[in-house]
């Protein structure tokens, strides 16, 4: 069988190509993961889930926290969470407080749809078995 010379070549110059930006990928990338990363906020964590003052589960403080354990939990936990979240995505109780309101919501509807129902349907029509026709002459 007989190969060119030149696709040999091209083939040859092709995975140089490659190899060299393999080999600049590399480079660059290693240049750019040379700052070790800052771990103070995981030793933090770790001491507090050590003390039993860290939720491992949520990756939250945990709920009943008083004094000072308190603010240095919260202090560790909003360094981790960031300022760029909801309120309530920032606070440890975030999501009970989210599940009651869902609740709240969830009544108001009703009464609403309840209130609204009276204001706009007729009182004879709601209530058609007090305006029904009397029939005091009849005996069963």
């Amino acid at each position: 069988m007989y190969v060119s010379n030149r696709n040999m070549i091209s083939e040859v110059t092709k995975l140089t190509a490659l190899r060299t930006a393999t080999t600049i990928l590399r480079c660059s990338h290693q240049k750019v993961m040379t700052d070790k990363p800052n771990l103070d906020l995981f030793k933090k964590i770790n001491e507090l889930a050590y003390n039993g003052k860290w939720d491992n589960i949520n990756n939250k403080p945990r709920l009943m926290l008083f004094g000072s354990d308190k603010d240095k939990a919260y202090t560790v936990y909003e360094n981790l969470v960031g300022l760029d979240k909801p309120f309530l995505d920032r606070r440890t109780y975030g999501n009970q407080v989210k599940f009651l309101l869902a609740i709240g919501k969830y009544f108001l509807t009703i009464f609403g749809v309840c209130k609204a129902y009276e204001l706009l349907v007729p009182e004879t029509y709601r209530l058609q078995y007090k305006y029904a026709p009397k029939h005091h002459d009849e005996h069963h």
